[in-house]
């Protein structure tokens, strides 16, 4: 059951910095382009919490530190550049390492790296 909670509290991360992201996208002029971009700055801005929140649940919770940081590539790469440089493509280029990372890691962090150890004794995985 914390497995699940965990993998829904990533993959919310990842969509809230997916859904931010869209929004601060301007390939063209829109008419409400400060609406769309604030709701954007605060989207990320939540992706980014949350993905701080499912690092640090993943550190508790015993995973490795490969997991633990792929997990936390949003509020790094995306939530930090965001904050940094918000009208700039930036945030957008974190999202392109950041969102397949914390997707990998929710992967490795649910089902294990390939040809890790499973110890039913200790409950956790060994590389």
């Amino acid at each position: 059951m914390k497995s699940a909670l965990w993998a829904l509290v990533v993959l919310v991360s990842i969509a809230l910095t997916l859904w931010g992201l869209w929004l601060t996208l301007f390939l063209f002029g829109y008419q409400d382009a400060l609406d769309r971009e604030m709701a954007g700055h605060d989207l990320i801005l939540l992706g980014a919490v949350a993905s701080a929140a499912a690092a640090t649940w993943a550190r508790l919770g015993h995973h490795g530190w490969p997991v633990t940081l792929a997990v936390a590539a949003p509020a790094l790469l995306v939530g930090l550049t965001d904050l940094a440089a918000g009208g700039s493509l930036l945030p957008h280029l974190g999202g392109l390492v950041a969102v397949p990372a914390a997707f990998t890691g929710l992967l490795v962090g649910l089902f294990g790296a390939p040809g890790a150890e499973f110890s039913e004794a200790e409950g956790n995985r060994h590389v």
